[in-house]
């Protein structure tokens, strides 16, 4: 009976985490690759902890720690190389979504004028005064809609790495930070 009621709780187990990830791809398009490569690491995990606890839940003829260690252990290396070489690649949900083009960003900013800049200004007034767009490093909600984030980041003049950033909540200037500008 115990052995039938741990069979249940591992399927049980998979289950839930097979709803989480379809759940996560329902709701994060932009995301599948990741969701997808989630969801298969959480799958691979909990038959390994799974096996090593008790082989015989595993489905399959498999009564031995070992073997299933094994089996688990080069199904999850072959898994993870797999990802690794197709790491580099861009899955595109809907049709017609292009990449961004890549904007140079060249030194553009000083301290003198990150000093001038001063918050609740917009971030055309900000582009203005520093005299190009920012490398967009975050952005977290929709455009047009309450407490939409965006951080952008300017290359700067001075040390080696010298940059600025600056976060504008609903396109004004909230915060501004800077390393080794001159």
């Amino acid at each position: 009976m115990a052995h039938k009621a741990g069979k249940v709780f591992s399927y049980i187990l998979l289950g839930l985490i097979a709803t989480v990830g379809v759940s996560s791809l329902v709701s994060s398009r932009e995301n599948m690759a990741v969701s997808i490569f989630t969801t298969l690491c959480l799958l691979c995990i909990a038959m390994l902890i799974l096996g090593l606890i008790s082989p015989s839940i595993i489905p399959g003829k498999f009564r031995s720690r070992a073997k299933v260690t094994a089996i688990y252990l080069t199904g999850s290396i072959l898994f993870f190389v797999a990802v690794g070489m197709v790491s580099n690649t861009t899955i595109s949900t809907e049709v017609g979504n292009q990449p961004k083009p890549v904007v140079e960003n060249k030194p553009t900013i000083n301290k003198k004028e990150f000093n001038k800049i001063k918050t609740g200004m917009t971030y055309d007034q900000v582009k203005e005064m520093i005299g190009s767009d920012g490398e967009v490093m975050s952005e977290v909600g929709v455009k047009g809609e309450k407490d939409h984030t965006i951080v952008y980041k300017w290359k700067g003049v001075g040390a080696i790495g010298a940059n600025a950033t600056m976060t504008f909540q609903n396109g004004v200037l909230q915060a501004k930070a800077q390393i080794g500008l001159n």
